[in-house]
């Protein structure tokens, strides 16, 4: 019986267990090994985060990880996300805004992604609209609050303070939500086509957000906790 033949349950079990750089090099032992995880994604085991860096590797299409606990720099291959900014990671994934100023999830050990709803084909909290060139790119963004026009680079920059992903225990669904603009807080849930207003019952200044035991937990400037 080959490694692909276990059942699925064994094969989560083995790949639970094994620690971050393991799994990365998992799939280069065999054929049989690659399909095990290629068809079976599985999180290993928690363990010390890597630290993503933002440079120093020439290839624009990977990026390094250095290990606290092996004190070593690994480089994992992720064209996803080439050229996007990176906002925040939780829970394993990494939150991206592309050169249009849209968001989206990826998962750098499973390879599973999200694009999350758009600011340009959805009513965004705050965002009235896209101004497009001769050619249909998008140059400016119609900003609600004081009706200007915001540059997509600024919007990419500086529209987003954070931003986090939660996944269900079962992977049959997931939360988004965003702190954007002027500290607000906006979120979807899988299947959503848009964001939706997080309204608190006093007016508050969002500055971090973390979901702990399926509920999200939001702090504000002065230092109330939602």
């Amino acid at each position: 019986m080959s490694w692909a033949e276990l059942p699925p349950e064994l094969q989560g079990l083995v790949l639970g267990r094994l620690e971050l750089a393991d799994y990365l090099r998992f799939d280069a032992v065999c054929r049989s090994w690659y399909w095990m995880v290629a068809q079976r994604p599985c999180l290993p085991k928690p363990q010390i985060p890597w630290l993503m860096l933002s440079d120093g590797t020439r290839d624009p299409d990977s990026h390094r990880f250095y290990s606290f606990r092996h004190q070593k720099m690994y480089k994992i291959h992720l064209p996803e996300i080439h050229g996007r900014l990176c906002i925040r990671s939780f829970e394993g994934w990494l939150i991206t805004v592309d050169e249009i100023s849209e968001l989206h999830a990826l998962n750098p050990l499973t390879g599973a992604s999200l694009a999350l709803p758009s600011i340009t084909t959805t009513t965004f909290p705050s965002v009235a609209g896209a101004v497009r060139d001769s050619d249909g790119r998008i140059i400016d963004y119609v900003v609600r609050v004081f009706d200007v026009l915001r540059a997509v680079e600024s919007m990419r920059m500086c529209y987003y303070c954070k931003a986090i992903l939660h996944t269900s225990s079962a992977g049959s669904g997931h939360t988004a939500v965003v702190i954007y603009e002027y500290n607000d807080l906006a979120f979807t849930h899988a299947g959503d086509e848009s964001w939706t207003v997080l309204e608190p019952p006093l007016p508050a200044m969002f500055v971090d957000i973390i979901f702990r035991k399926g509920l999200l937990h939001a702090m504000c400037f002065t230092a109330r906790r939602w």
